[in-house]
């Protein structure tokens, strides 16, 4: 296939009609993958702060956490404890 005269459209096109049948089946099992995630928005009690949450739709397994609500505990327990020491200062 010369690609000097043809647009990106053609090329993918041309890709497109070219494409082995693993590969479709391959992509056809990972859409199916990927609609079978959620996502959910969580407020973090003590920061205050929206996480957002994958989920596994079947096993309902958190998949990955933005922010971590690990780090979201940490930065509100910094703060906490930055609190008290400003506050024996003073």
């Amino acid at each position: 296939m010369k690609l000097d005269n043809l647009s990106v459209f053609q090329v993918s096109r041309e890709f497109e009609h070219k494409k082995r049948p693993e590969m479709k089946e391959l992509e056809k099992h990972e859409s199916n993958r990927t609609s079978q995630r959620s996502v959910q928005f969580q407020k973090h009690q003590s920061s205050e702060r929206w996480m957002v949450r994958v989920v596994d739709a079947h096993s309902k397994e958190v998949i990955r956490e933005i922010p971590d609500q690990q780090a979201l505990d940490r930065a509100a327990h910094m703060r906490n404890m930055l609190g008290r020491m400003h506050d024996a200062r003073c």
